[in-house]
């Protein structure tokens, strides 16, 4: 009897420890055999936005995870749906999946260019409202098929483990296009002028330049769906094949419409005035300096260091805005009128060729604002700026003109 009561009193004891334990026999057998997250959800890395083929139908092309055994190969499966909004796009390819869809882990977002004739503000709402992924997102616009760039971008890292948002990251830091987010985009699609500025992805039909964009996806025509596929494959037989290249460039876009896209001369007068660019080179041509002993010669300037600042100063209620550009860099090449290239160790920095570096900066921002003023955009924000340093001047300014 004794017994008894010592071995129960030793469980009341140790209550807490054998309900755990109890837990553990109860739960840890389902948990092992529940299925991963994996084979649950389809995560998302890339999506893609083109015309359907019906006015107001959109083609959403997703970019998935592939899990094969515990190894995970990354942007290696294509699905792509047809409906009249993204959500609808999106529960399709949840049907065919039949996974829930993850977006947490998406890089960027690709719309083609042909969608942008209307306003595809609407389009991204969506993302916008939803807490699942980052307005940090990269949002690009292609020349022809959206779903290409995904077969491209795809294609890339499964081949040489490159990724479409490292190369543009990398050209952000370069000053070879301006970063372009969710964010970005809708502020300028808010601003008054209405501008916003997209990476342009072009496409080439020269063999080598670009990357393969492969086969495109053979459609059902009875649901408006489109077939899952690996994407690694060669182009077929009767298509023409194109590449997509990142040629250095942005697309404006004006009240969340497309407008044109911006020439390197254009990007590189916008490159000088903003303050996310890191590098970048400028070449002299032409130039002759006695004191260094060159004669008609061409230089090329790799800029280090760029810090760009701005302020405006109102005379007579007209505003006049002053850049101060600091720029440190190193000369990269030197060809002269014989063609020879000189060592630039024997070249040293004169009045002459400092004048000839701020004239032709100066060159190239006045014909990057021409542009601006021509089509009516504002792809450095100047409204907002001008606004911001003196409102009252400066919409005493607006009032006076007959066209604003």
């Amino acid at each position: 009897m004794n017994t008894i009561k010592k071995y129960f009193k030793k469980i009341t004891n140790n209550l807490m420890l054998y309900y755990f334990i109890l837990i553990l026999i109860i739960l840890v057998p389902s948990a092992l055999v529940l299925p991963s997250l994996s084979f649950r959800s389809a995560i998302i890395t890339a999506i893609s936005l083109d015309a359907g083929d019906t006015e107001g139908q959109v083609e959403v092309s997703a970019l998935t995870l592939s899990q094969i055994g515990q190894d995970t190969k990354e942007n290696n499966k294509l699905f792509s749906a047809k409906a009249n909004t993204f959500a609808g796009g999106i529960e399709l390819i949840e049907l065919r999946l039949g996974r829930k869809i993850k977006l947490g882990h998406m890089k960027f977002i690709v719309l083609s260019k042909d969608l942008a004739q209307n306003d595809v503000a609407p389009l991204l709402d969506t993302f916008i409202r939803t807490n699942k992924i980052s307005n940090s997102v990269s949002l690009f616009i292609s020349e022809d098929k959206a779903k290409d760039v995904l077969t491209a971008a795809n294609e890339l890292a499964q081949s040489s483990s490159y990724y479409l948002s490292e190369i543009i990251s990398n050209n952000y830091d370069n000053a070879f296009t301006k970063e372009t987010s969710l964010d970005y985009f809708y502020k300028g699609y808010y601003s008054q002028e209405g501008t916003s500025t997209l990476v342009y992805i072009g496409s080439s039909s020269s063999e080598d330049d670009g990357i393969p964009t492969g086969p495109t996806s053979q459609q059902d025509q009875s649901s408006g769906e489109t077939e899952g596929q690996n994407t690694s494959g060669g182009s077929t037989g009767g298509q023409s094949q194109k590449n997509i290249n990142f040629n250095r460039q942005n697309a404006i876009l004006k009240n969340g419409k497309f407008l044109r896209v911006m020439d390197r001369k254009e990007m590189r007068g916008l490159d000088w005035v903003t303050t996310d660019s890191v590098t970048q080179y400028l070449t002299i041509e032409n130039f002759t300096d006695e004191k260094n002993g060159l004669y008609d010669a061409t230089i090329t300037f790799e800029v280090d260091e760029k810090i760009s600042r701005k302020k405006v100063m109102f005379i007579k209620n007209i505003p006049n805005i002053i850049y101060n550009i600091d720029i440190s860099f190193d000369i990269a090449e030197i060809i002269e009128k014989h063609g020879n290239s000189t060592p630039n160790t024997k070249i040293h920095m004169t009045e002459k060729m400092n004048l000839a570096i701020t004239e032709k900066i100066k060159q190239e921002v006045l014909f990057m604002l021409q542009k601006q003023r021509q089509y009516k955009t504002d792809a450095i924000g100047l409204y907002n700026f001008l606004e911001s340093q003196d409102y009252n001047k400066f919409h005493k300014m607006l009032d006076s003109l007959q066209d604003k």
